[in-house]
């Protein structure tokens, strides 16, 4: 189809790593448990670390600075989501990437964990009017912002169809 195109892939597919929810409600996703201590400067700043399946983990001191727990259960679907549409909205410039709103926790896990992971690769999507990320989501490209001499347009893709 004239207009689309693919997005580059990551690192790593599927999206995997941690992602943690600090007390500011800022999502951040990290590539293992070094890279989720390594960001956080106190264990109560880490509201919620989860792992791909969903797990929480936490940060707390150990003898030689924070280390990050085992699973200790499940995170709450309804908590996550309320977490994941409020920073959204409070930290639009963070999520550009829109998809369906999910129904179940292992969609919301998957959209959460892919959009983070994606998010870096906004900028090469260029001039496409849609484009297709690697886990077979279609999005619109959308422009927001005005073409100056000091600002470019940013881009937001939004989920064109979907599952939810």
């Amino acid at each position: 189809m004239a207009g689309t195109a693919p997005m580059a892939a990551g690192p790593a597919w599927p999206a995997g790593g941690y992602v943690a929810i600090d007390d500011g409600g800022h999502f951040s996703h990290h590539p293992d448990s070094a890279g989720v201590v390594a960001h956080f400067e106190y264990p109560d700043e880490a509201v919620c670390v989860l792992d791909r399946g969903g797990n929480c983990h936490r940060l707390v001191a150990g003898e030689r600075g924070m280390v990050l727990t085992r699973p200790h259960g499940t995170v709450d679907f309804h908590w996550l989501r309320h977490e994941w549409l409020l920073a959204m909205r409070r930290f639009p410039e963070d999520h550009r990437i829109r998809r369906v709103h999910p129904h179940t926790l292992a969609t919301l896990l998957a959209d959460i964990f892919e959009t983070m992971q994606l998010a870096p690769m906004l900028t090469g999507i260029g001039g496409a009017a849609h484009v297709t990320d690697a886990y077979g989501h279609r999005y619109r490209v959308v422009r927001h912002g005005r073409l100056t001499s000091t600002a470019k347009p940013r881009l937001w893709l939004v989920e064109v169809g979907g599952s939810g």
